[in-house]
């Protein structure tokens, strides 16, 4: 058995990016003439991962051979809501009244790279994750094409040093 891992800037360069696809076509759709072993494949795509692999079968950067198994873990297939606050917080756009709660907002997603963009702005990776963004609508169709995925229901998750961040 052979493992590939993909290590990317997914802060910089989100879902849609089309060098990012074209390294996750490079990674899952490796020629059958390589190995025969290759022609078996299953992979394991983690939160926008899987988006990105949606994203490129969607352009038809690749394709996915019969014998591969496609399993999705915490893809946030239809965006999510961190994404849409972003703008105000980063500074983008008229701030909304959020009350006292407001600074530490900005402090924190400023803290996380949520705002890494040029300038201060929305970094290009989660403005692509915004609910609002018609991209997610390519996505549907492909969502047949996952064997299996697991996913939660609440944007807290797990305890981790994002949760504070998403939950907000």
């Amino acid at each position: 058995a052979e493992f590939i891992f993909m290590f990317e800037d997914t802060l910089h360069r989100g879902w849609t990016d089309e060098r990012l696809q074209r390294r996750v076509c490079d990674l899952v759709t490796r020629p059958a003439s390589e190995s025969p072993r290759r022609r078996c494949t299953t992979i394991f795509a983690h939160s926008m991962g899987s988006l990105a692999l949606a994203g490129a079968l969607q352009s038809g950067l690749c394709a996915l051979g019969e014998a591969t198994a496609w399993y999705s873990v915490g893809a946030p297939w239809e965006g999510t809501e961190a994404a849409e606050a972003l703008p105000e917080l980063c500074g983008d756009s008229p701030p909304t009244d959020r009350g006292p709660v407001e600074p530490v907002l900005r402090a924190l997603a400023k803290r996380v790279g949520f705002c890494d963009g040029p300038n201060g702005s929305v970094s290009s990776a989660y403005r692509a994750l915004a609910r609002s963004s018609p991209a997610f609508a390519g996505l549907r169709p492909w969502l047949g094409r996952v064997n299996g995925s697991m996913c939660g229901d609440s944007p807290f998750g797990l305890w981790s040093i994002n949760s504070v961040e998403l939950r907000a």
